[in-house]
C-alpha cells in the first residue's frame, strides 16, 4: 500500500513539476485572450475527440493484443494507453510511451517482449 501511494505522489509531483515549468513560459495575458476566444462548445468537441481517439487507439491495441492471446480488459488498456500518452509528452518519445504503455498492462513471464512488440 506504501508502495502504491508514494508512486502516486512521484507521479503528482513531476506532473506539477513540468506544468509549473511549462506555465513559467506562458504569456498569460495571450493565453487568456485565446481561451476566452473559444467557445464551451469547441473546447468541450476538442476534448471529446481527443479521447474518442484514444479509445479507439485503445481498442485496436487490445485487438493486436488478443491476436497473440494477451487478454487484458479494454479498462486497464485504456488506463496503459493514457499513461503511455503522457509518457510521450513529457519528452520520452514515442518509444518511451511505447515501453511504458506495453509494461503497464503487467504483462506475464512470457508476454512482456510479445507485449512491447
Amino acid at each position: 500500500m506504501l508502495k502504491k501511494s508514494v508512486k502516486s505522489l512521484l507521479r503528482l509531483a513531476i506532473s506539477l513539476g513540468l506544468l509549473g515549468f511549462a506555465y513559467s513560459t506562458v504569456n498569460f495575458s495571450n493565453l487568456l485572450t485565446v481561451l476566452g476566444d473559444m467557445s464551451v462548445f469547441a473546447v468541450l468537441a476538442i476534448i471529446a475527440v481527443y479521447v474518442f481517439g484514444q479509445a479507439l487507439s485503445s481498442y485496436k491495441w487490445m485487438c493486436i493484443l488478443r491476436s497473440a492471446r494477451i487478454i487484458r480488459p479494454l479498462r486497464r488498456i485504456l488506463g496503459a494507453y493514457f499513461l503511455g500518452m503522457y509518457v510521450n509528452t513529457i519528452g520520452l518519445g514515442t518509444v518511451g510511451g511505447d515501453v511504458v504503455r506495453s509494461m503497464a498492462i503487467k504483462p506475464q513471464r512470457g508476454e512482456r517482449g510479445t507485449s512491447l512488440a
